[in-house]
């Protein structure tokens, strides 16, 4: 089989053992069925259920030309049905933004979608942007512990919790952004939200901004 059937990345959460995801072109999958195996690798390594993993974009060094966002087709809230593209996950793409061996740390967000219902997202920051000691414009050590995943995985599955967010948060977001943040509060929810860490920031918002305000305007009902 030529090398450039197959590609092998390794993920983890910070302070943990990589794991391997193997991607391999000639195993007779389809686009969709390659792209979804690896959402619920995602999903074995950090326990957030896949139903609630709205979407996957990647980090990768500047000289890479590849961008994309990859959506969940097993994304469970009713507002998703239409942005499955089913051959977005083609070698093209997939090749133009990873390579063989790169290593990549997985970084998770908690949103709440227009619906009301928390989900997650997935950001898959190369380790070119770890700072192996302290929090980076890339990655805050603190929110992307396994504490803080193991608290947005509990928190997309509670069922009870995402009905009092249906029955308290006004039906309208905009021009109740104030009210939703004061539920957030209220229900102690807020700080696994909106980011802990500001060194990030920056970072985050250049790198993936545009894409997370696709993706959250996606999500509304």
């Amino acid at each position: 089989m030529p090398p450039s059937d197959k590609v092998t990345i390794k993920v983890k959460i910070l302070e943990e053992e990589y794991h391997e995801i193997t991607i391999d072109w000639s195993d007779g999958q389809t686009a969709l069925q390659r792209q979804q195996s690896v959402f619920r690798k995602l999903q074995s390594i950090t326990g957030i259920p896949i139903e609630y993993s709205y979407f996957l974009i990647f980090a990768i060094p500047e000289e890479r030309v590849g961008w994309s966002v990859f959506y969940n087709s097993d994304f469970k809230l009713k507002s998703h049905g239409t942005l499955t593209d089913d051959d977005r996950f083609n070698k093209e793409k997939v090749m133009s933004i990873i390579e063989n061996g790169d290593e990549f740390i997985i970084c998770s967000d908690l949103r709440c979608s227009d619906d009301k219902h928390l989900y997650c997202f997935y950001t898959l920051i190369h380790t070119d942007f770890l700072d192996e000691t302290d929090c980076s414009e890339a990655i805050c050590h603190h929110k992307e512990s396994r504490a803080f995943t193991n608290r947005r995985a509990q928190l997309v599955a509670d069922e009870a919790l995402n009905g009092q967010l249906n029955c308290l948060l006004p039906n309208n977001r905009s021009g109740n952004e104030r009210e939703w943040v004061n539920i957030y509060l209220r229900l102690n929810i807020y700080q696994f939200i909106v980011a802990v860490c500001k060194q990030h920031e920056p970072f985050r918002q250049e790198n993936s901004g545009f894409m997370l305000e696709q993706g959250d305007s996606r999500a509304r009902g």
